[in-house]
């Protein structure tokens, strides 16, 4: 997300939610990513990461948790899975 863009949706980094921070952040799309690197494999990350889920949904906002590995590794799956979170009229034509 270069220049804090996706398409034409601003997303805010590091964005205060509550008592968590989330990574990414599209008020307009209500929509929250998460990039879950190696200390999200922990029972207790795990916990955390299920009660900020469970906030989020709870004031309305859609959560994507892509892990570090693929955004790393494989960028054009993960954009994939971003472009689902786009509306119908913005996402990209797939032949």
């Amino acid at each position: 997300m270069r220049a804090k863009k996706f398409y034409r949706y601003t997303f805010n980094r590091q964005f205060t939610v509550g008592n968590f921070i989330v990574d990414f952040i599209s008020r307009k799309l209500n929509v929250v990513i998460e990039i879950d690197g190696y200390v999200h494999r922990l029972e207790e990350q795990i916990l955390i990461d299920r009660r900020k889920d469970h906030l989020l949904h709870s004031i309305g906002l859609e959560v994507l948790r892509l892990i570090e590995n693929e955004v790393r590794n494989d960028l054009p799956n993960a954009i994939l899975k971003m472009e689902d979170y786009l509306p119908d009229e913005i996402r990209p034509i797939l032949s």
